[in-house]
């Protein structure tokens, strides 16, 4: 895209932060001439698809509003294999658990699990997020069950020991003494070195 055609983008969203809620703080869209977002040239995309991409870019630590939200399930329907819509997945979804709103934060993490692998932080965001959705409904074991599919599927993981505590507790609250303590084991005799192993022996105490 040609400067003016970035300098046109910028006048247009100017006013970004009062239709999507964003901060003002917000990073400015398309920081550099022919930059591609996902698999899309922002040229290439309808002004529903651009508004969203723009969210995107802008998003962070900013609540999303409902237009916003509205404006990224749209993008995600229409391109849901690409790069773009897993990050707006994760988004989704953890927007959505934050609101407490667990059907559909549990519809966005399952999608992106569905579809998505390759990106270690937001793998693990859907999973832990997903198991906090059946800990929110109550369904513990079924927590731990998620968790423990992340450790089998992602063995050398960064935050196997963080996986390992939530499933711990997941079935220590499920009343499954067995599961719990299998779990808490494999951090207190793997794991030494980790943050988690204080709270793993705690935990094994008592259940001794």
């Amino acid at each position: 895209m040609s400067a003016a055609g970035f300098a046109g983008q910028a006048v247009a969203a100017q006013d970004a932060d009062e239709r999507y809620g964003l901060a003002q703080a917000a990073p400015p869209l398309w920081p550099g001439a022919g930059r591609q977002v996902g698999q899309f040239q922002p040229q290439q995309v309808e002004r529903i698809e651009l508004a969203s991409l723009e969210i995107l870019e802008r998003t962070g630590t900013h609540v999303l509003s409902p237009e916003a939200m509205d404006l990224l399930e749209q993008f995600v329907d229409k391109h849901g294999g690409s790069e773009r819509a897993a990050e707006a997945l994760i988004l989704l979804a953890n927007e959505y658990f934050r609101k407490n709103e667990l059907d559909r934060a549990e519809k966005y993490y399952r999608r992106y699990i569905d579809k998505f692998s390759h990106d270690p932080v937001f793998t693990f965001n859907a999973y832990n997020g997903l198991g906090g959705v059946y800990e929110e409904k109550g369904d513990y074991k079924k927590a731990g069950e998620i968790y423990e599919r992340y450790l089998k599927k992602y063995k050398d993981s960064t935050f196997t020991p963080m996986m390992l505590l939530n499933a711990g507790k997941a079935y220590y609250l499920a009343g499954d003494k067995d599961a719990a303590r299998r779990n808490f084991e494999a951090i207190t005799e793997n794991f030494q070195d980790s943050r988690e192993k204080q709270e793993a022996a705690f935990f094994l105490e008592m259940l001794n």
